[in-house]
């Protein structure tokens, strides 16, 4: 059953009623019942609410994420430097990517699929919200305040106006929705006692929509994208992309044919930050004691493959990896130049080496 959750909303009683059918005779008979629905909050209420009548009869569950970003490179007509900002700007959603045009730029396509009033995609997040939470102002807020540069919780707090209690209830929502996420150095052993915390918006989509519709909607319900494109969109997109790809660059190091780059199994990936140094993508083992430590490189132009030594000696530097077994990389969008011979500790990661 497809898309159940307009079902109950049209008949609150189906149910129970499917209750009543399930524990009489549905139950005894060779019937699997499949329930879709793209309503999150509904198919929790309907199914995993211990208040829903059909609590504690499913027999398993599926929460249906993005697709994998590397598999993007097989599903669209994109080169993989623009395919892993085609992910940043849009995360890996069927029903969005299927809306962009390969043939255009990725400026075209965000002017055009998002930034255009009476498009599909120009009120998708607000739409979003008002189906899946039951007070979606204050929902709003909190991310227009995260996406704005409120970071830490006191700075969230003092922009939305909530006291510390009710702020950690919303903030826990917009988390199990998978729309926010409260990131700490990778290299922290207790994340959640750590102080260091700062929220950031974990959907890609909901980030550049906050970032690029929402500051400036009075300009765009007049008809003014053109105007915004210009000169706001068009000077920031750069910027915004060099920190927007890093997640995206972290998920395909752990998925293959990327995986082979790194000298051992993964089990923990972030970015690393402290007073001294700041590195892009981190990647540690069970252990902690072996770290693949990468910089960023996000420009049109080759990189110089020597920048890896004052990588190496940031990285020897920082006390969180004191005792750690590092390899050193570089991930350059451009390609690299110069001429160098790599150590067995060293990796040059151009964007192509990321997709199968």
């Amino acid at each position: 059953m497809d898309e159940c959750s307009f079902l109950v909303e049209s008949d609150p009683a189906l149910p129970g009623l499917l209750q009543a059918s399930w524990d009489r005779r549905l139950s005894k008979s060779e019937l699997k019942l499949v329930f879709c629905g793209s309503s999150v909050g509904i198919m929790q209420d309907t199914f995993l609410s211990s208040r829903a009548p059909l609590f504690g009869r499913r027999t398993g569950q599926l929460r249906l994420g993005p697709l994998p970003v590397g598999s993007l490179r097989q599903a669209v007509a994109w080169k993989p430097p623009e395919v892993v900002e085609l992910a940043a700007l849009f995360g890996a959603v069927p029903g969005y990517l299927q809306r962009l045009a390969p043939s255009r730029s990725l400026l075209t396509n965000l002017h055009e699929q998002v930034l255009r009033r009476g498009e599909p995609l120009y009120e998708e997040v607000p739409f979003l919200l008002r189906e899946e939470l039951r007070e979606p102002r204050v929902y709003y807020a909190i991310l227009a305040a995260v996406a704005a540069g409120a970071r830490k919780f006191g700075e969230v707090s003092s922009k939305v106006g909530l006291d510390r209690a009710n702020l950690s209830r919303y903030l826990s929502v917009l988390a199990d929705l998978g729309l926010l996420e409260r990131e700490v150095p990778v290299t922290e052993r207790l994340p959640e006692k750590s102080r260091k915390g700062l929220y950031r918006i974990s959907d890609p989509f909901i980030a550049t929509w906050f970032t690029f519709v929402h500051p400036y909607r009075d300009a765009l319900e007049r008809g003014r994208s053109d105007e915004v494109v210009e000169r706001f969109v068009r000077p920031r997109l750069g910027v915004y992309l060099s920190h927007a790809v890093e997640p995206v660059l972290a998920s395909l190091l752990c998925e293959p044919p990327a995986s082979a780059l790194v000298p051992f199994p993964v089990a923990f990936v972030g970015r690393h930050w402290s007073k001294a140094s700041e590195f892009d993508v981190v990647l540690l083992d069970a252990e902690r004691r072996r770290a693949l430590v990468t910089e960023i490189k996000w420009t049109r132009g080759k990189v110089d493959k020597n920048l890896l030594d004052p990588l190496r000696r940031r990285v020897q530097a920082d006390q969180a990896f004191a005792g750690v077994q590092c390899t050193y990389g570089l991930i350059s969008r451009g390609g690299f130049r110069g001429r160098r011979k790599l150590k067995s500790d060293e990796r040059l990661i151009p964007v192509s080496r990321l997709f199968r």
